[in-house]
């Protein structure tokens, strides 16, 4: 029951891309710890990846108790773009982009984002950005994605 051992298991699995393991894990330290920021966070993208509702809940929860942290706002703002509530999603990932302007993911998320809200522009701009430098990306796979995207634009 060691919180330190169940997290790093969790995060272990999670790499290791053994998802219902990593969310167990997650889940029985959230029974112990039910206002653990990282794992409400880690857990909400994993329900998000299987397609679980709870995604929305978990997300939420972990942005109410760190509304100003980057990871948070990017989890929340992606999972509220899969449920189509696009203006919402835009604002939490403008305001992660802000607080880490350097991180792929984040950069990606609201480059897809601003699609979806016709701001193709300024997506571009984040497009050829990543494009040029693309370390860092996981969520889109690669530069390829991300050129693809670019030429659908």
């Amino acid at each position: 029951d060691s919180y330190q051992v169940r997290m790093r298991l969790a995060g272990e699995y999670e790499s290791a891309g053994r998802i219902e393991k990593a969310v167990a894990h997650y889940e029985v330290v959230l029974g112990h710890y039910p206002d653990d920021v990282v794992a409400l966070n880690n857990l909400a993208w994993l329900y998000l990846t299987t397609g679980s509702d709870s995604a929305v809940e978990l997300g939420k929860k972990a942005y109410e108790l760190q509304p100003d942290n980057a990871y948070v706002l990017d989890t929340y703002g992606w999972i509220l773009a899969q449920h189509s509530e696009i203006d919402r999603a835009a604002e939490l990932l403008k305001k992660a982009m802000v607080l880490a302007p350097d991180v792929a993911d984040i950069k990606y998320h609201y480059a897809v984002t601003l699609i979806e809200l016709g701001e193709k522009a300024n997506a571009k701009t984040l497009l050829l950005d990543l494009l040029e430098n693309p370390e860092g990306l996981s969520d889109s796979g690669d530069a390829g994605t991300v050129k693809t995207l670019l030429d659908q634009l």
